[in-house]
């Protein structure tokens, strides 16, 4: 899968079918959005892009020098108003702070943004990634080599050259998506959703035993399960009477307890249980 890197300082009018994905600059610091970080085109290039059929993302140029909760904070707002799922954190200068400031504040940023429930990319340069040995955090690498086709470095997406692309104003960033189909999906559209689970029928059988005049019995048995749904009872046993009965669940030490009770002559009832 290819696809561009762009700020305010590409114009985008329409995108080639050759290009699946547009990964966007949200904001820069703590300067949030705006023309002053290459980002008031923001919300007008994602919709665009969507409209087109693209896969979109977002990143923010990332401060050491500044508060990474603040900044994490800001990009999520963005990607919220966006409806983008993934988020990539793009730090590229040192604001004359240390190796172990700066891995910190990428660390704090990533790891906010992963909270909130978004998918992340680490953007970096070669020399950074070996300086802050950055392959070694666990995070998705977005790997910016443009001297190189081919990545020198493990990565998820290598960003590989730049170019003119139809329909794009400005020389662009060209990427390559260099993780399989189920990394690419994950981080442009999350998760998939749950699927429903499956729910699981029990024949139980009760023993009902009169314990008063009326006849009304009580028999309490217990079945594995891990979410009630529903219980009906079905008919009745051979030579016994059930009839105005009714059927009593309920969740006892995490089992489904089961009784019956009305009407039930001394005998057994077959009882249906529903479990998810």
């Amino acid at each position: 899968m290819v696809g561009l890197d762009i700020s305010d300082y590409q114009t985008i009018t329409s995108l080639p079918s050759t290009i699946t994905f547009l990964i966007r600059k949200a904001g820069e610091g703590l300067l949030g959005e705006g023309d002053h970080v290459g980002a008031d085109n923001l919300s007008h290039d994602i919709a665009l892009a969507k409209i087109l059929g693209k896969q979109t993302a977002i990143y923010w140029f990332v401060h050491p020098g500044e508060s990474a909760l603040d900044q994490a904070n800001m990009a999520i707002a963005a990607a919220r108003k966006t409806g983008v799922h993934g988020i990539a954190c793009d730090c590229e200068v040192s604001d004359g702070q240390s190796l172990a400031v700066i891995e910190q504040v990428i660390k704090d940023f990533l790891g906010y943004v992963r909270k909130a429930g978004f998918q992340v990319l680490l953007y970096d340069n070669v020399s950074w990634i070996s300086q802050l040995k950055s392959e070694s955090w666990g995070y998705p690498i977005w790997l910016a080599d443009p001297s190189h086709v081919v990545p020198v470095l493990a990565c998820v997406c290598h960003q590989y050259g730049v170019g003119s692309i139809s329909g794009v104003k400005g020389t662009c960033d060209l990427d390559r998506w260099m993780g399989d189909q189920v990394t690419y999906d994950l981080f442009f559209n999350g998760p998939p959703a749950p699927k429903p689970p499956v729910k699981k029928v029990y024949m139980q059988t009760v023993v009902a035993v009169p314990t008063d005049t009326n006849g009304n019995g009580f028999k309490q048995t217990t079945i594995e399960y891990s979410k009630f749904v529903a219980a009906t009872h079905q008919g009745t046993t051979s030579n016994q009477h059930y009839a105005g009965g009714e059927v009593h669940v309920n969740q006892v030490n995490g089992h489904l307890a089961v009784s019956v009770t009305g009407a039930v002559v001394d005998g057994t009832a077959n009882v249906i249980v529903v479990t998810e």
